[in-house]
């Protein structure tokens, strides 16, 4: 289920880089598209080719494009961060810690969903507080 969440991530922003630039970037690609379900293809070009944005993680989750500014957040749950990439600066940490403080006992400490809610307010889901958090637009 991960490797299949991880592709179709993958696929979204190959679909967004390519949009940002008009064209692709010469960038590690893994893998290929299998359309299984004619309606995909209106959601996916299944010829593009899937790109490896960034990497090093030990568990992501929870990812979330912030399309006023233009760049994705995902967590790495047990290094309790969440991430940023952007197409103009490539990965940057965003927030740690983004769920526990401190030794708390957890193998999971940190961030697992993300979303924004109506007023385009970040929501995260703190697997290691057990609690859900809004970072409010100033920070």
């Amino acid at each position: 289920m991960r490797f299949t969440f991880r592709i179709f991530l993958s696929l979204i922003f190959v679909g967004i880089t390519c949009d940002l630039y008009g064209q692709k970037n010469e960038k590690e690609t893994v893998g290929s598209i299998e359309q299984l379900d004619p309606a995909f293809a209106e959601l996916i070009d299944c010829n593009e080719d899937i790109e490896v944005l960034t990497s090093g993680f030990e568990w992501s989750e929870g990812p979330v494009w912030i399309k006023s500014k233009g760049y994705l957040l995902f967590s790495d749950v047990p290094e309790n961060k969440i991430h940023k990439w952007d197409p103009k600066n490539g990965h940057s940490v965003f927030m740690d810690p983004s769920g526990a403080e401190g030794d708390n006992g957890e193998k999971e400490p940190g961030s697992n969903g993300l979303m924004l809610d109506a007023k385009g307010r970040l929501v995260v889901c703190d697997h290691g507080n057990r609690r859900l958090y809004r970072v409010e637009k100033d920070g």
